[in-house]
């Protein structure tokens, strides 16, 4: 069907790089997790994964999409929406926001923010659109207490 990128197999006795083959690919994707079942073909001369084994696999995946890294305390989600508050011309503005997956103490995030627009980091659906903000920024890798 499909030739697939290198991808780490991992089994509770092993680990090894293979060049699997697609053969099955599910109709529709879960966009909370960004996961797909899919079904590969590997070649098993050594006979070391078992029949009907599942392993977990890493396969590296490549997007087009630009996504930014904020903190996940930054993310607000309520019943009607999901959005990061940003601090525009000294006001705070929600900025909707698709969340991706969590690296760490930060998210993915798909939306209209730029890199350089500073964000809440402690964000809470109680700051309301155009209320004033007296923030500091913090320094890159610096950890706010």
């Amino acid at each position: 069907m499909a030739d697939v990128a290198k991808s780490l197999v991992t089994t509770t006795s092993s680990s090894r790089f293979v060049d699997p083959n697609l053969s099955r690919l599910a109709p529709s994707m879960d966009h909370k997790t960004r996961s797909l079942p899919v079904e590969l073909d590997m070649w098993n001369p050594n006979g070391r994964l078992a029949a009907g084994v599942y392993p977990l696999v890493k396969w590296p995946v490549h997007d087009n999409q630009k996504v930014l890294l904020v903190p996940l305390t930054s993310v607000v989600t309520t019943t009607e929406r999901e959005f990061v508050p940003r601090v525009k011309d000294g006001m705070a503005e929600g900025v909707d926001v698709k969340r991706g997956p969590a690296h760490g103490d930060l998210a993915e995030v798909l939306g209209p923010l730029a890199e350089q627009d500073p964000v809440l980091r402690a964000g809470t659906a109680e700051i309301r659109q155009g209320t004033r903000i007296n923030a500091r920024v913090a320094p890159p890798g610096k950890e706010q207490k």
